[in-house]
């Protein structure tokens, strides 16, 4: 499972998603977090039950039940868990 904000440092969590996700067919369940306009998540996840979205602020147990809710999908259940840790960092121009 991934789990993305939409507005980040270089790249939009729709964009890196796409990149990194759809086109490499990965198979990973993602939710994306938004505080602004949610229109580029809207139109990426055209009815993919694996891609969901939440809007901040919003309460821990709301994310908890989208968490749940994509991890007990029956299609989940049998795949093997992957396990990725993307870190990125960058340098602040003076």
């Amino acid at each position: 499972m991934l789990l993305t904000d939409e507005k980040m440092p270089y790249m939009c969590g729709t964009d890196f998603v796409r990149e990194n996700i759809i086109k490499k067919g990965l198979d990973i369940p993602v939710i994306f977090l938004t505080g602004g306009d949610p229109k580029n998540i809207i139109a990426l996840i055209n009815n993919n039950p694996k891609l969901q979205m939440l809007e901040k602020p919003m309460r821990i147990s709301k994310l908890e039940a989208k968490v749940k809710e994509l991890l007990n999908n029956p299609n989940q259940r049998n795949q093997k868990p992957i396990f990725t840790f993307l870190i990125f960092y960058y340098q602040r121009r003076n």
